[in-house]
């Protein structure tokens, strides 16, 4: 697993982007108003869920073979009723 940790505003969306259209992932993003937000903005676009989608388990392409998750910090914290404060991510080397 790669973590991509940027500023706001810094172009994480557009790297993600980039990286869902070179490996074919699917890139899971908050909402459908972010889903409309790339669409106006990159082409070509990846395919895109959303968040609910993807907890839901809501996506039914079988080609699906990997997912990349912009704003993951905002994920978990949809998950979660109270506050997340720290996370942890494990580190292997080479990826």
């Amino acid at each position: 697993m790669i973590v991509k940790h940027l500023c706001r505003n810094m172009g994480k969306t557009t790297k993600l982007v980039a990286l869902a259209l070179r490996t074919g992932a699917y890139l899971v993003v908050m909402n459908m108003s972010e889903i409309a937000r790339i669409q106006r903005n990159f082409s070509p676009v990846p395919k895109m869920i959303t968040f609910n989608e993807f907890i839901n388990r809501s996506y039914f392409d079988k080609g699906i073979s990997s997912f990349i998750i912009d704003n993951a910090d905002l994920l978990l914290q949809q998950m979660s009723a109270v506050s997340i404060t720290v996370i942890s991510t494990t580190y292997s080397e080479g990826g």
